[in-house]
């Protein structure tokens, strides 16, 4: 339950991200969302299994047209979002 509230809050905050920035969520970002996480299970810099999110190689608010390309999607742990991709946590 803890973790569907906690991944129901990062859903929220990055729509409300991503309408500051000008762009906004496609409708098919939280399914693509999903699907990226059940193929990449852990994450790709520490391979942990813990706390994943997934994250733009481009940031959205810069190439908003490359939201849906998997190809720019990143699995990586909640803490590291911070790092390697600072202000696109």
């Amino acid at each position: 339950m803890i973790n569907v509230l906690k991944n129901k809050a990062n859903l929220v905050a990055s729509q409300f991200r991503a309408t500051l920035c000008g762009a906004k969520r496609s409708s098919k970002w939280g399914s693509l969302e999903k699907k990226i996480l059940s193929e990449h299970p852990v994450c790709e810099v520490c391979g942990t299994n813990k706390h994943l999110q997934v994250h733009h190689i481009k940031p959205f608010h810069l190439y908003p047209e490359l939201e849906l390309d998997e190809n720019n999607l990143i699995v990586v742990f909640s803490t590291f979002s911070f790092n390697v991709f600072p202000g696109y946590a």
